[in-house]
């Protein structure tokens, strides 16, 4: 099958004034068949300018501990959550009992898919609660850094904290995307607070599940 070029479809235009009715009218779109060919008039793959919110599921089991020295252990300690192996499709991160104050922390890394809108903002959306109601107060704080080339990373693009209650809810965390591109990586640590003191209970903050939603094109 023959494809015009540019420069063709110009001097169809010229030459025939009922080719150049057609384009008025609407009955042929010109715009969209010259943004499927190349300079040389070859049809070409078309990445449409829509774009669309791709889910990326976070593996909890893949978390690793602040320093990265190794995964989360089975139970929360010494200021790190815990990856809890429940029942069938009850995996869940948890947080150390608490009948005072305590901070637990996980940490991942995700690298941008070819598909991201460079400049795009991220959310972070986290299943979440505590296991009872909280005496004092319980939240989630995300810092979210982009992976250099250098061993000192840059500003952190995710201030924030969101606080939980003893019902479940999703918490969803902005991850700036100015500065980034496909390709780069991020480096996402999670903190879980809760301050249980005077509650003469036990207590702890609870993760369900975690995914990024990544604004990508439409093709």
């Amino acid at each position: 099958m023959a494809v015009l070029t540019a420069a063709q479809i110009a001097q169809l235009k010229i030459s025939a004034p009922w080719f150049s009715d057609l384009v008025a009218h609407g009955a042929f779109n010109l715009a969209d068949r010259l943004k499927y060919l190349d300079t040389t008039g070859i049809p070409v793959i078309p990445i449409g300018v829509n774009t669309e919110n791709a889910i990326h599921r976070v593996d909890k089991r893949l978390l690793l501990k602040s320093d990265f020295s190794a995964i989360l252990p089975a139970a929360a300690a010494a200021g790190e959550l815990g990856f809890i192996n429940g029942a069938a499709g009850a995996s869940y991160l948890r947080g150390e009992t608490a009948v005072t104050t305590k901070a637990n922390t996980g940490r991942f890394q995700l690298t941008l898919p070819p598909r991201y809108v460079a400049g795009s903002n991220l959310t972070l959306v986290i299943h979440a609660k505590t296991l009872s109601a909280p005496h004092a107060s319980a939240g989630i704080v995300v810092t979210a850094y982009r992976i250099g080339g250098e061993a000192a990373g840059g500003g952190n693009l995710g201030p924030a904290s969101i606080a939980v209650t003893e019902a479940y809810g999703d918490k969803s965390f902005t991850i700036t995307g100015a500065t980034l591109s496909p390709g780069d990586g991020l480096d996402i640590l999670v903190t879980a607070n809760i301050d249980d003191t005077g509650g003469g209970s036990d207590n702890y903050v609870i993760m369900g599940g975690l995914k990024m939603t990544v604004p990508s094109r439409a093709i």
